[in-house]
């Protein structure tokens, strides 16, 4: 994980090998039981110097410990990714962000083994 500058506003990090980026989350830090906003926008860059702006995420107001995930549009595999805040002058802080390199979804129910067994595996093609 990578932070940014103090005259910057970005979280991000870095892979080893370019690999695509599927859904990011982050869990939204905001102190003495209130909300925080944030105003995201996801970039993507193979040299860290230029970077390309892929997509403006909503508005999110997030309370302590929340989870926002969004889809993010398909894109080639790359080495670096970050959040950047759409307000250069407003600092951003959360508890955790992830970079998802999965496509697979798994539904959030019981499963019996056949169900479990016949799931597709969507990372490869079929």
């Amino acid at each position: 994980m990578a932070a940014s500058a103090l005259s910057e506003s970005w979280l991000g990090l870095q892979y080893q090998q370019a690999q695509p980026v599927f859904y990011v989350g982050f869990n939204g830090y905001a102190t003495g039981g209130g909300t925080t906003t944030y105003n995201l926008i996801y970039e993507v860059s193979d040299d860290n110097v230029t970077w390309t702006e892929i997509q403006q995420f909503p508005a999110t107001t997030l309370a302590d410990r929340e989870w926002a995930y969004f889809n993010i549009a398909i894109t080639p595999n790359h080495l670096y990714y970050r959040l950047r805040n759409a307000d250069p002058t407003q600092t951003f802080s959360v508890r955790q962000i992830v970079f998802s390199t999965s496509q697979q979804v798994i539904p959030l129910a019981r499963l019996n083994r056949d169900d479990y067994w016949n799931l597709p595996n969507k990372d490869f093609p079929s």
